[in-house]
């Protein structure tokens, strides 16, 4: 009896680390069931966010009680969905105009951080990188796809041995990932989050192109 209430126990404990691994979202790794910046069958600019509602709530790693719908927090043109992973391990939001309900970006809290080269392998290298420094921790790093519409997010980033310099490694961890119809990464700041031009300037003047893996960049 012992035997058994033990084994319960275990299986309890490993369940939601098996939602998160063989059920966890992976299309960066896989492009199914469609390539960037298509997301689970939700495309920006094409899919409507009622359509959009019905995939998430079907997907096998999201939390069918966490999903909710209505104003968006950046913009009262937009409404947002927002939902959690089984495991409280991820997250998600797509955010669609309130005008015409059409999905315009799709925000994601990758529940196991991705390896930055396991990804450039599958989706090839991104074009721009800004890497910044924070006053409360290591460099973290943006990597952008314009012209796929995806934005990556490493949360740190390792300095390189030149001071000042960070270095691009195929190890950093991927912990977001942004989708959004192809455009320039000036338009996305703009038109998507709503940020005056001559402040959007500045930001895309910190990009750098990229250098490859393991090259170096400066931090900015």
């Amino acid at each position: 009896m012992r035997q058994i209430v033990g084994g319960i126990l275990l299986l309890l404990l490993l369940l939601p680390a098996c939602l998160t691994g063989s059920a966890a979202d992976k299309t960066l790794l896989t492009n199914v069931p469609c390539p960037p910046p298509c997301w689970q069958g939700i495309t920006p600019g094409v899919t409507n966010v009622q359509e959009a509602l019905s995939v998430v709530r079907t997907l096998p790693f999201v939390d069918p009680n966490s999903v909710t719908f209505g104003r968006d927090g950046w913009d009262d043109s937009m409404v947002s969905l927002h939902w959690t992973d089984k495991g409280f391990n991820g997250a998600g939001d797509i955010r669609a105009r309130r005008s015409d309900g059409i999905v315009v970006e799709i925000m994601l809290t990758l529940p196991t951080p991705i390896r930055l080269g396991e990804i450039v392998h599958v989706q090839g290298n991104p074009t721009l990188v800004r890497v910044k420094l924070n006053a409360d921790g290591p460099p973290s790093g943006t990597f952008a796809y314009p012209d796929k519409g995806v934005i990556l997010e490493a949360l740190t980033v390792p300095r390189a041995s030149t001071m000042g310099k960070a270095l691009i490694s195929r190890n950093s961890r991927v912990t977001h990932a942004d989708y959004f119809s192809p455009m320039a990464l000036n338009q996305m700041y703009i038109v998507l989050r709503g940020w005056k031009e001559a402040d959007v300037a500045q930001l895309v003047e910190r990009f750098q192109p990229w250098p490859g893996l393991d090259g170096e960049v400066d931090i900015r």
